[in-house]
């Protein structure tokens, strides 16, 4: 596919035009660019910057911003604003076998609790994340459970190939606090787990080899979701007793196994 997949602007600036002013300015101001003047103008501002990143192919700060416009929420992070001609740090490195036409749009989220990186494996690729990460909160109480979810919805190219290419698989990935952005953390579930795809329990040893860190793989959760673009598949995390550590990430990862 050609390099110009990459950076594909128009559903991004559909979304600049429902976006309100407070959102716009914040956006600006991630960008360091002027906030005056009336919507019209912010609107623009933000789409040429978009188109300037997308021309400039600087996939980076391109992600960056089309992130922020995509899910506005995200620049509520406590992760510090881009500063001017800075690239930013990647918190996934380059892996073999990546290609360009599996690049992803960056779920939010770039702070340090939201953007675990997984140690390498033989056995698979992370090629792209899916889902925004979520966050399981502690649980005080032995017997209190919880439940967080999120759509997997996937892209026309991503279902045509999850089709025709059998290695590629969807995979979910949970790490446990403390994260940073200079070290790489082992795949960890909480204790306690269930994970539901399209109300189907996905069965996985989620606790690894007798518990040993580092022997817990993520969950392939391939053959539970409808492989159809655009088709809303849910999915499920029940957890109980995270009493001993902080908090859970997960997410899905569109990897090669």
């Amino acid at each position: 596919m050609a390099p110009h997949s990459i950076f594909e602007t128009n559903i991004a600036e559909q979304k600049v035009k429902t976006l309100v002013n407070a959102q716009l300015k914040s956006i600006l101001k991630k960008e360091h660019l002027p906030v005056s003047g009336l919507k019209a103008s912010m609107q623009r501002r933000v789409v040429d910057q978009l188109q300037h990143h997308a021309h400039n192919q600087d996939l980076d700060r391109f992600n960056r911003l089309k992130n922020f416009i995509m899910y506005p929420e995200s620049m509520n992070s406590p992760a510090p604003p881009l500063p001017p001609n800075q690239i930013p740090y990647s918190n996934f490195p380059p892996v073999a076998g990546h290609r360009p036409d599996l690049s992803p749009l960056l779920p939010p989220g770039s702070s340090s609790t939201s953007w675990p990186m997984f140690k390498d494996s033989p056995f698979y690729t992370i090629l792209q994340h899916l889902t925004p990460v979520q966050e399981c909160k502690a649980i005080v109480r032995e017997a209190t459970r919880d439940t967080v979810g999120c759509k997997i919805i996937l892209k026309p190219d991503v279902a045509d190939k999850l089709v025709s290419e059998p290695d590629l698989k969807v995979m979910i990935f949970c790490a446990s606090e403390p994260i940073s952005h200079f070290s790489k953390v082992d795949v960890t579930f909480p204790h306690q787990v269930e994970i539901k795809v399209n109300l189907d329990e996905v069965k996985a040893n989620l606790r690894g080899l007798k518990n040993r860190a580092g022997s817990t793989r993520p969950a392939d959760i391939t053959n539970l979701l409808r492989k159809r673009a655009h088709y809303e598949n849910s999915m499920t995390l029940t957890y109980a007793l995270t009493h001993k550590i902080n908090s859970k990430i997960h997410r899905s990862s569109h990897g090669r196994a």
